[in-house]
């Protein structure tokens, strides 16, 4: 995802809070300028996770501007290396490092 639509959907989510469109830029910090309290830093942090499906702690850290927002959720939502993917999947469920196994020994055997 990049970054002009990560930036429209934390404009949406503070717009939904209240917060006036024309008041939103990224220089603008969340807690100087838009005055948010933790409620409010959290229900943005919420509301990321629900649009954008990751997960960020914005009540933990220092004031922040809207593009340094967009920055870590762009980070957040890299691609993971090949390496990270497989071990995930082999985490979640037991008998998938079974099957990438058979799946590999195939490969080699027969094509």
């Amino acid at each position: 995802m990049d970054t002009l639509n990560v930036m429209n959907t934390l404009k949406t989510i503070l717009t939904d809070l209240g917060i006036p469109e024309e008041s939103l830029h990224e220089d603008t910090l969340l807690c100087k300028h838009l005055q948010l309290d933790s409620v409010e830093t959290v229900e943005i942090a919420l509301g990321l996770k629900r649009k954008l499906g990751v997960k960020v702690k914005l009540e933990a850290l220092q004031d922040m501007t809207l593009a340094q927002v967009c920055n870590m959720v762009e980070g957040a939502i890299a691609p993971l290396p090949q390496r990270e993917k497989t071990q995930l999947c082999t985490d979640s469920h037991p008998q998938s490092s079974q099957l990438l196994s058979l799946k590999g020994k195939l490969d080699g055997q027969y094509f």
